[in-house]
C-alpha cells in the first residue's frame, strides 16, 4: 500500500520534517504544529509526495531506535489479565 509524504519547512524556525499519512488531506498549514518551535500559524512552506512503498519501509526503514515509550505493568487482581499502560 503507498503513502504520501507531506514534507514540511518551518518558516519560523526553519526546522525540516515529513509527515508519513494515509490521508494527506488532513495536514494543511492549519493543522501542523512545528515540533521544535510549537508555532501554529500556518507558516510552513509545504510540499506532497506519493511513496508507492509500505509506509512500514520509510518509518522505521532501517533507522535505529533511539528511544521507546516505558510502560508500566500492573496484574490485574485474579483475572490472569496483564495491563499496560503508558
Amino acid at each position: 500500500m503507498s503513502h504520501a509524504q507531506i514534507k514540511v519547512k518551518c518558516l519560523s524556525c526553519a526546522l525540516h520534517f515529513i509527515v508519513c499519512t494515509w490521508f494527506p488531506d488532513r495536514h494543511t498549514f492549519d493543522s501542523l504544529y512545528c515540533p521544535e518551535c510549537g508555532q501554529h500559524s500556518g507558516n510552513f512552506a509545504l510540499w506532497k509526495e506519493d511513496v508507492a512503498q509500505h509506509i512500514h519501509m520509510a518509518v522505521p526503514g532501517n533507522a535505529v531506535a533511539i528511544d521507546r515509550p516505558r510502560f508500566s505493568e500492573q496484574e490485574s487482581s485474579g483475572s490472569g489479565t496483564t495491563v499496560f499502560g503508558i
